[in-house]
């Protein structure tokens, strides 16, 4: 069964659309099948034009929608007539004055744009359907340029899908303005459009001063309450950061005292954890100490053996354990690699650097003061914006 459509040819090739004033004595044609098709206006179902029963026509709806959208546009810039396409945008994004209050106090504010201010902004007075953009091999759905042909404007209509990351940013490098449209379908077969995303050099600066002046003025004695209950929650927050500053710079002072360290040292090794190791993909039933490791021979086989006070043990999958233990230790201690040199180089083992006592002690108290230094600057810091 056809699908539903909004524009038609004339037997002239104009193309009219549904909401205009049509002729009843014309005749249509599907701009798809070139069949005739008829306009049916009524109180109650949507607007559209159909085609006669039992015709052949394939067109879907995302086809039929891409294709009346772009024509749609072009019409009315060609004809200079666009000022009932209105996207919606984000004021804050280029109004400072508003995007302060969004943070303040998070109101929601949205505003329309009209088509005609883009086409007056950049001097755009015609248009083409599916033309290539200069300099590249993409196609724009709708490409605008003013008299001269140097500026362009580039509308892409996004139903199905929208425009590939390559082609858009192609056109923002080379600074062309563009837009990026979703369109529907209003009840009386009104093409209708939202905002999907844009790049428009320049456009918002000619607003942006005299509108930053009348947003503070209208908005903020609507919204002057809630950004005095905001200033004073900042404040106890401000305070809040000064009394744990104070104790950050507490605690500094008291490290550098014998006693005060030797007892903090005692407490992380009171607090020390195991560091469990396990081969990849087993599970642990239990532990016991091991008492020693040996190699033993079994015909041509070597097997690792572990000795506990128990028994004796085979180590499964003693290459995954060397593994995990050297990966361990990387993060806590210096190892050097030794290596054999032969037909190939091999690792045959390894030098450990274990700590000293008197280094671990230092190196410990260096890893506390640079934390505490860490959270005294940013303490300080966040002190410092809220001034």
């Amino acid at each position: 069964m056809p699908v539903k459509l909004h524009c038609a040819y004339e037997e002239s090739g104009k193309l009219h659309f549904i909401h205009e004033r049509l002729r009843k004595n014309n005749k249509f044609y599907c701009p798809h099948c070139n069949a005739e098709v008829y306009a049916k206006k009524g109180p109650i179902r949507e607007h559209h034009f159909s085609h006669k029963p039992n015709t052949e026509c394939t067109a879907t709806y995302e086809t039929i929608l891409h294709y009346e959208a772009k024509h749609y546009i072009a019409q009315q810039i060609n004809i200079q007539d666009g000022h009932d396409l209105n996207f919606s945008f984000n004021l804050g994004k280029h109004i400072p004055a508003i995007e302060s209050l969004y943070k303040a106090i998070n109101i929601k504010e949205s505003s329309n744009i009209s088509l005609n201010d883009i086409l007056d902004f950049y001097n755009i007075s015609k248009a083409f359907v599916e033309y290539v953009i200069p300099g590249s091999r993409y196609i724009a759905d709708v490409l605008g340029s003013d008299k001269s042909g140097l500026q362009l404007f580039v509308i892409e209509i996004f139903c199905s899908h929208q425009s590939t990351e390559e082609k858009v940013d192609f056109i923002k490098t080379n600074t062309f303005p563009y837009i990026e449209v979703i369109p529907y379908f209003s009840d009386n077969g009104q093409i209708k459009f939202d905002l999907h995303s844009y790049n428009l050099p320049n456009f918002f600066e000619k607003y942006k001063e005299k509108a930053d002046e009348a947003v503070i003025k209208q908005l903020y004695p609507l919204y002057e309450q809630s950004l005095k209950n905001k200033a004073a929650k900042e404040l106890e927050e401000q305070e809040i950061l000064k009394l744990k500053l104070s104790a950050v710079q507490a605690l500094k002072r008291d490290l550098s005292m014998d006693s005060f360290y030797t007892e903090l040292l005692n407490s992380l090794d009171n607090n020390s954890k195991t560091t469990r190791i396990v081969s990849y993909l087993s599970n642990v039933h239990r532990s016991e100490n091991l008492e020693s490791i040996e190699y033993r021979k079994k015909g041509q086989n070597k097997f690792l053996i572990g000795k506990t006070r128990n028994t004796s043990y085979i180590f499964k999958k003693d290459q995954n354990i060397l593994y995990s233990i050297i990966d361990r230790l990387l993060d806590q201690i210096n190892i050097s690699a030794l290596i054999e040199e032969y037909e190939k180089d091999y690792i045959i083992g390894f030098d450990l650097e274990i700590p000293k006592p008197s280094n671990l002690s230092e190196s410990i108290m260096n890893s506390v003061l640079n934390k505490l230094e860490g959270y005294e600057k940013r303490f300080e810091n966040k002190i410092n914006e809220q001034n």
